[in-house]
């Protein structure tokens, strides 16, 4: 989004989405672009290898370290701040988490940090997931160790269900 007031950057970021891929390989990487950003977007990279070809699949692909009017420093710090932010996060409030709940803390993360701006559109985001979407046990949600999808992002694919809610 463009900046609004003071001293803050030209640019800042209004919604995140995370992932715990197993590896930075092409494969992991790639499908996790391939799942989660319109086709029709721009992708904007720091130049890993594992991401180049994207543009198969009808991305317009940046890579800050080849392109002469970017600056990686002016672009990219962002999600190294999120990252930073998040760590934190999860070190001093949770004291580190284990493989199998972490899932479950960045969807937490990405949940308060995308609804920082909007408070109350964010809690009625949460009542009208929690309401659309039954509820999953304990063994649901953590299924995926078992080679399962996670329970909690069930049914929240549907793109009328998206479509519903005024972004």
């Amino acid at each position: 989004r463009e900046k609004k007031k003071g001293n803050a950057p030209p640019y800042y970021v209004d919604r995140v989405r995370f992932w715990h891929v197993p590896d930075a390989s092409a494969e992991s990487l790639q499908g996790f672009v391939y799942d989660n950003i319109d086709h029709s977007a721009t992708v904007m990279t720091d130049g890993w290898a594992a991401y180049r070809g994207i543009e198969t699949w009808g991305y317009k692909h940046i890579d800050v370290t080849e392109n002469e009017d970017l600056k990686p420093g002016e672009v990219l710090p962002y999600i190294h701040q999120i990252f930073g932010i998040l760590k934190n996060w999860i070190n001093a409030i949770h004291h580190g988490v284990s493989q199998q709940h972490l899932q479950t803390y960045l969807n937490e993360f990405a949940y308060r940090f995308s609804g920082r701006f909007e408070p109350f559109e964010t809690w009625g985001m949460m009542l009208q997931i929690s309401t659309g979407v039954k509820a999953p046990t304990y063994d649901d949600i953590y299924s995926v160790a078992k080679g399962g999808d996670y329970a909690h992002l069930a049914g929240l694919e549907d793109e009328d269900f998206w479509d519903e809610w005024p972004w």
